[in-house]
């Protein structure tokens, strides 16, 4: 009688909480960027987007992170991921709110700063004698997807921001000879 009880409790359960199953939806944008040697790099989920009331608790945690990072090459990895979170968190804005367009690009722009910052560290692990090849070929990844999708946001992003994603295209062009030199090396 107790076996009949848990197995009647345990179908009713079953029928009153359906399952669900959802499609996946592609992205249309995202596939449509690819890098140019067909190779796949996807871009981390960015987490809290900067329009969020509790952003702020994200930067400072990051901040955090980056603080107590001592290695240079694990802090060039950091900064790697950061930049390509930004970059997803730029995309994700503006497809979320075409109001947020400037926000956008302020985040897309941060992107190219923790880029920079990336490159220069790998260089200085460089310098210290370290292995990076690893971390050469993920920026060299990552810096065609970052570029491949600032050219499709110069065809197809907002009207009103195509001179400052010109900037930023020609500032990628720029780190382009940076990361090249890593691996002539």
């Amino acid at each position: 009688m107790r076996n009949f009880v848990l197995i009647f409790l345990l179908s009713m359960c079953l029928l009153i909480y359906p399952l669900m199953v959802y499609a996946q939806v592609k992205d249309a944008f995202l596939d449509s960027v690819s890098t140019a040697s067909g190779e796949e790099y996807i871009l981390p989920y960015p987490g809290l987007l900067p329009d969020s009331p509790l952003y702020i608790a994200k930067v400072i945690r990051d901040r955090i992170i980056e603080f107590l990072i001592a290695d240079s090459l694990k802090k060039s990895e950091f900064y790697l991921l950061e930049s390509d979170k930004r970059l997803q968190a730029g995309i994700m804005l503006l497809k979320k709110r075409a109001d947020k367009s400037e926000l956008a690009y302020s985040t897309i722009s941060k992107s190219e700063n923790y880029f920079e910052k990336a490159i220069m560290l790998a260089k200085d692990a460089k310098t210290q004698g370290k292995d990076i090849a690893n971390q050469a070929q993920n920026l060299v990844r990552s810096l065609k997807k970052h570029r491949a999708i600032l050219a499709s946001l110069l065809k197809t992003g907002p009207k009103n921001l195509k001179e400052q994603f010109m900037h930023s295209d020609k500032r990628l062009r720029g780190f382009d000879g940076q990361v090249s030199i890593f691996l002539s090396n």
